[in-house]
């Protein structure tokens, strides 16, 4: 793919991977609208508040203890899922919070 065209991508699947971190490469899709890394091994999603253009995040079924702050930058973002993780940080005052859609179901925060 070149440079261009991903730039055009605006959805992208990469559920059941074993992914233990955030690709780099993810970065380069500044037009990616949702989403789907759930049924991975991540611990932390460092890198993905550069995706500013994001409106669907599927996290469901990760290692994820925190949500970072710095999600907060996904000013566009209106379906999170959180769900089956091992959420401990209280974030009732995160600023994800004003997302319109945030799905924790089966985690240990509700």
């Amino acid at each position: 793919l070149t440079e261009a065209d991903l730039e055009k991508v605006t959805e992208l699947h990469l559920s059941n991977n074993l992914l233990a971190e955030v690709p780099k490469e993810l970065e380069k899709l500044t037009q990616l609208k949702y989403l789907h890394l759930d049924k991975n091994k991540l611990t932390n999603v460092k890198g993905l508040e550069k995706l500013t253009q994001l409106k669907t995040l599927n996290l469901r079924s990760n290692r994820l203890t925190e949500v970072p702050k710095e999600l907060g930058k996904l000013t566009q973002l209106t379906s999170l899922e959180l769900g089956v993780n091992q959420l401990t940080a209280y974030w009732r005052n995160h600023p994800l919070m004003g997302a319109s859609y945030a799905c924790l179901k089966k985690g240990s925060i509700s």
